[in-house]
């Protein structure tokens, strides 16, 4: 069954409570809820008979289960009902059933008064043995026009009992209806005192042998009656003389088996040393993991702490779990990769990660979602003597002495548990990381991902500061987060990346392994060379009432009003008939109209030929601005393929400044670099392939100055909207104030990103395209090139159709 089938259903045997779960693996993880007597993630280990522990009921005074059943029929009663425990169901119990044995009429089988119908007769084959202690009625009958009134006691070993289940809604009548017909009939049961003994398998004075089912014994203990007498039952509950006890018994002759302590007496109760357990601490005990398939605890709550994590069996001899195929870990507790024929891991060609792991890898178009940004914090120091010490998390570094280098601050840090990578950078580079005038240490966490807290200080001459919060994707970092249990035990091939046949990997284009064993190559992309061209448009709009619209090639939107949002403008776009799709919407503020105007910058993509192509016009319907007048136009900026251009300002007079893109760094750029060393630092990355570099002013040029440099930087070989390179200026300094760098997209790429540029078949065995016919390699703008990528037409079918001859002669 599901987790949330678990969840929801109670069998009085393996799920005992009845709640909610509905989290994202609730129809995605099965698993096994075994019937009475079985156990194990697969339910192929006998269960023991268990019991409260003898001594306990003789010492500690245990008080048995006591419950009452109250029946109530307001007319004539009839019919009868079915108790259920443990997953079973009784026989019919009937309205006037009597109590016990003794109370059976044995010279007739009559329902209710007969031999075998009594309450107590019907019960029995609910339990592993005898544990129904007394039956009474009240009135002397189950049930009754004032309500009858019965109580069940339970012996004293059996410990804490579910309460009973009545089914009686269809069989039960009054005066001939049955409740479901509208009968007034009602069966209620209550626990009138809880046991406070705790049943364990083979009362905890013996060791279970999971294969059989059955226990063995420790010396002086024997099989019960379940109320403490020698009996049938092989529960290991009955002591025959408590009071010559002199020691802790066990299986063998040991005390405790030789691996525990003994409480003495009255008790004589073993309490384990760590790694072994059992009453007699005979048994070797098995690591626990999250379990991968339980019932919830409560509402969304599941996968608690299991032995082999439910996923494997516990060899007791040895302490071993033994975890079904597919499952490894001390625990059981991860889960394998896929393996090629020859039994390598992920195919040879990828890396088996935790989705925890995986997270801050996962990219979008080769952009890391969001902003993708390392944590980053400074630490300011003022000591001149002694030593000072560290916290992240649960962690505590060693005493770090104030004249610690940077190496040495970063050793320090990288020493925590709970702390993985970290570069440490100090501003200005001092030489150690305290002083009296006081010193600041840069730290990026490189491989601690997401907004982190900050690292924990213990003296007043030691401060830390957040200087940018992480952004990188991470998952399973909110421990409270019942979502993310998994993070650390599903796991996934992470493929590995190759310079592929046809040099993309000198136009920055790595092939990639992919799918889940990594069995697979990519494929070139590119721009289809007859695809759409995203076409911008720049929309102003003065308004902060009513409602207009926009309308494109034959097409007119649904009503908007001046409050819509971007997402909410490409919703109502993409609905248009004659729109094929949205390539990017930029407002200039947080809604489409604002007084005085707001400026939005829209890309479509058109589903009608070019020529017929009309283009985007505002209709100002009933917008109103205030006393003033309300306006809306659209104005055509551009329809041609353009590659990324992103601007480069610096101000500074000295020092240095790193460039990100896509997770890589440059080396440090000086401030006199000439437009040929940007393009050379940022060619060195293995995300870019070529770019352009363009510095205004005049030779000698250079990336900084004092009064400010704007660079412009043309990716040439990078396609489509690109993630707007990151920028660290932490080297960089000026005279005559503080130093400024940044870097903003100038203009966004219309280039579109398609496998084969949408004109061939990718063979996934060699990651190379297969072109239709017409179409040949690309350079990205639809000229020819050496990307392999399908995205040029061939001279010689310029003039033809050739999509359509190709399918016409696939046949």
């Amino acid at each position: 069954m599901s987790l949330r089938e678990a969840a929801s259903v109670i069998d009085g045997v393996s799920l005992k409570r009845h709640v909610r779960y509905d989290l994202w693996d609730a129809d995605r993880i099965f698993g096994c809820a075994c019937d009475s007597g079985f156990t194990g993630y697969d339910c192929s280990l006998r269960d023991c008979p268990a019991g409260v522990d003898p001594l306990a009921v003789l010492n500690d005074g245990v008080v048995p289960e006591i419950q009452q059943i109250v029946c109530t029929c307001a007319g004539v009663c009839d019919g009868y009902m079915h108790l259920l425990l443990f997953g079973a169901m009784s026989g019919p119990v009937f309205h006037n059933a009597t109590a016990s044995a003794a109370d059976e009429d044995r010279s007739s089988s009559y329902g209710g008064t007969g031999l075998g119908e009594s309450l107590h007769t019907k019960l029995s084959p609910l339990f592993q043995g005898q544990q129904v202690k007394s039956v009474t009625m009240a009135s002397g009958t189950l049930c009754s026009a004032a309500g009858a009134t019965t109580t069940i006691a339970f012996v004293d070993g059996a410990g804490d009992i579910p309460l009973l289940e009545v089914d009686y809604s269809s069989t039960l009548t009054s005066d001939g209806l049955s409740k479901d017909a509208g009968g007034a009939v009602s069966v209620v049961v209550s626990s009138v005192q809880d046991s406070t003994g705790v049943a364990q398998p083979c009362s905890g004075r013996g060791a279970c042998d999971y294969s059989t089912g059955t226990c063995r014994c420790n010396e002086d203990f024997d099989q019960s009656d379940g109320s403490g007498g020698f009996g049938a039952i092989g529960d290991c509950g009955y002591v025959a003389d408590p009071g010559a006890l002199t020691e802790c018994g066990s299986v063998d002759t040991a005390v405790c088996s030789g691996h525990g302590t003994c409480s003495g007496a009255p008790n004589y109760r073993c309490t384990c040393v760590s790694g072994y357990t059992g009453g007699d601490c005979s048994l070797r005990e098995c690591p626990k993991g999250r379990a991968w398939f339980d019932e919830a605890t409560v509402d969304n709550m599941a996968h608690v702490l299991a032995l082999c994590s439910n996923m494997g069996t516990c060899d007791f001899a040895t302490g071993n779990c033994v975890c079904r195929a597919g499952f490894s870990g001390a625990a059981c507790d991860r889960k394998d990769c896929p393996k090629d024929l020859d039994g390598w891991t992920c195919n040879r060609r990828g890396r088996c990660l935790t989705l925890r792991e995986l997270a801050p890898l996962g990219r979008v178009m080769g952009d890391f979602p969001g902003a993708g940004r390392n944590e980053v914090q400074r630490l300011h120091c003022t000591l001149a003597a002694g030593t000072f010490e560290l916290g992240f998390r649960y962690s505590l570094t060693a005493p770090i002495p104030f004249s610690a280098t940077a190496v040495e601050l970063r050793d320090a840090l990288e020493e925590l548990a709970s702390l993985k990578f970290v570069e440490v950078t100090l501003v200005p580079d001092n030489g150690q990381v305290c002083s009296a005038a006081g010193e600041t240490a840069r730290i990026e966490f490189t491989h601690d991902f997401g907004d982190l807290p900050l690292l924990q200080t213990f003296s007043p001459s030691v401060t830390a500061s957040e200087e940018r919060a992480g952004s990188r994707v991470s998952y399973g970092d909110t421990v409270s987060n019942p979502s993310t249990w998994d993070a650390d035990q599903m796991r996934a091939c992470h493929c590995d990346s190759y310079p592929d046949f046809n040099q993309t990997f000198e136009t920055g284009d790595l092939g990639r392994y992919q799918g889940p064993m990594c069995e697979f190559r990519t494929c070139p992309s590119g721009t289809d060379p007859m695809g759409a061209v995203p076409i911008r448009y720049s929309v102003s709009c003065e308004a902060d009432g009513g409602t207009m619209t926009l309308s494109f090639s034959g097409s007119t939107s649904s009503p908007m009003t001046p409050a819509t949002t971007p997402s909410e403008l490409v919703t109502l776009l993409e609905a248009m008939a004659s729109v094929d799709g949205v390539f990017a919407v930029e407002f200039d503020g947080p809604a489409l109209c604002s007084v005085p105007a707001a400026t939005s910058q829209v890309w479509l993509k058109t589903k009608v030929e070019a020529h017929a192509v009309s283009d985007l016009e505002a209709q100002a319907g009933s917008l109103t601005a205030g006393a003033g007048a309300a306006t809306v136009s659209v104005t055509r900026v551009s329809s041609v393929l353009g590659n990324e251009n992103q601007t480069i300002f610096c101000k500074a007079d000295g020092g240095s400044f790193v460039l990100e893109f896509r997770g890589h760094k440059t080396s440090q750029i000086p401030v006199t670099a000439d437009p040929a060393g940007v393009k050379e630092a940022l060619e060195s990355l293995p995300t870019i392939g070529q770019v352009t570099v363009a510095m205004e002013g005049v030779a000698p040029r250079t990336v900084c100055s004092s009064a400010g440099v704007s660079t412009v930087v043309t990716f040439d070989t990078q396609l489509g909207d690109l993630a707007t390179m990151a920028s660290d200026p932490v080297l960089l300094t000026l005279v005559a104030g503080a130093p400024v760098l940044s870097v903003s997209e100038t203009d966004k790429g219309t280039t579109t990103v398609e496998v084969c540029s949408g004109r061939g078949f990718c063979d996934t065995q060699y990651g190379l395209c297969q072109c239709l016919a017409g179409y040949v390699s690309g350079n990205g703008k639809g000229g020819y090139g050496a990307r392999g990528d399908c995205g040029a037409v061939d001279p010689l079918f310029a003039n033809t159709h050739p999509v359509e001859w190709a399918l016409a002669n696939a046949a």
